[in-house]
């Protein structure tokens, strides 16, 4: 199994500063964001595969110095991989677990023995609209859970395939390198 860092989480107590280090000092972009000041949530990235790789989320004013990192996101090659690993860490009492797609992805979230928050994840053929995320369950069969997960992004705002969003995006970041 081969794991990616996929994105970050910081709470932050200066989101424009923020903001402006990030699109303007480094070069992401906003691809979504929910919220206005202070409970604002903002999504960026510099990949045109990834629809975010750096996620800030306001803390109003205050950040608990325990947990500077929201949570850090590493991926796998499969959904198989995901339940595979997810099953091994119910073997080894590690928990509680969510179990959640962002739309997105398949997502498995867990603390590790510091508390501090991971998710696992595997992208789904996908793309809707940030923030999101919906109950899975990692039981049933992959078909099965296939095509749940599908019929419910089907719904959400910004349903496309993940091939449309991604050519969207390239493009996006072609015109603003």
């Amino acid at each position: 199994m081969i794991f990616q860092l996929s994105h970050v989480a910081i709470p932050v107590t200066d989101m424009t500063a923020m903001r402006r280090f990030y699109t303007k000092t480094l070069g992401f972009i906003v691809t979504d964001q929910k919220g206005e000041y202070p409970g604002e949530t903002v999504f960026m990235s510099a990949n045109p595969n990834e629809h975010h790789q750096v996620v800030l989320a306001a803390s109003g004013g205050t950040v608990d110095t325990d947990a500077v990192l929201g949570h850090f996101a590493m991926r796998v090659g499969s959904l198989e991989e995901l339940k595979r690993l997810r099953q091994r860490l119910i073997e080894a009492d590690i928990g509680p677990l969510r179990c959640l797609s962002h739309g997105t992805t398949w997502s498995v979230y867990f603390r590790d023995p510091e508390n501090n928050q991971i998710e696992i994840l595997t992208d789904t053929p996908w793309h809707v609209a940030q923030p999101c995320g919906f109950e899975v369950d990692f039981d049933q069969p992959e078909e099965e859970l296939i095509v749940k997960t599908e019929a419910h992004a089907r719904t959400l705002p910004g349903f496309r395939p993940r091939a449309d969003w991604s050519a969207k995006h390239s493009a996006i970041i072609k015109n603003y390198s």
